[in-house]
């Protein structure tokens, strides 16, 4: 939906997957529980990255890395989006083949968080199409 339109990888510019975060059980909605909510929702996400061979390299479970790339988990409005960039701190001569393998590492990870969430990404305008749990090939 709306706001999906405009997130897209710093490094290949291409679309970038994201993941609604969902609402509340709670019918209150206070800030509170919202943001418990939100925080159980980027650990679960950290917790499938984990599995796909990244550490986790920040005190808040939202930036995980591995020999080659590094994935940010950015929020924004009511998605988490899925950054996997090439990491610029490891050897210079394998960025080419970090950018190289980008869409097989991002289908690798989006696949792992589609086994449990939806995942989504954006069409034209101001449009998103949902992937739903288990669909992603």
């Amino acid at each position: 939906m709306g706001a999906g339109c405009h997130y897209t990888n710093r490094t290949t510019k291409e679309i970038a997957y994201f993941c609604r975060i969902p609402e509340s059980p709670h019918d209150d909605e206070d800030d509170f529980e919202n943001q418990l909510n939100f925080d159980r929702f980027i650990e679960e996400l950290g917790g499938i990255i984990y599995e796909c061979g990244y550490v986790q390299n920040d005190d808040y479970g939202r930036e995980f890395k591995n020999g080659l790339f590094i994935i940010e988990l950015e929020c924004k409005n009511d998605a988490v989006i899925i950054q996997i960039n090439p990491r610029f701190d490891e050897d210079p001569s394998l960025y080419a083949l970090a950018v190289a393998n980008i869409p097989q590492s991002e289908r690798k990870v989006i696949r792992a968080i589609n086994k449990y969430y939806p995942v989504c990404y954006a069409t034209s305008g101001y449009t998103a199409n949902t992937i739903e749990k288990g669909d992603f090939k």
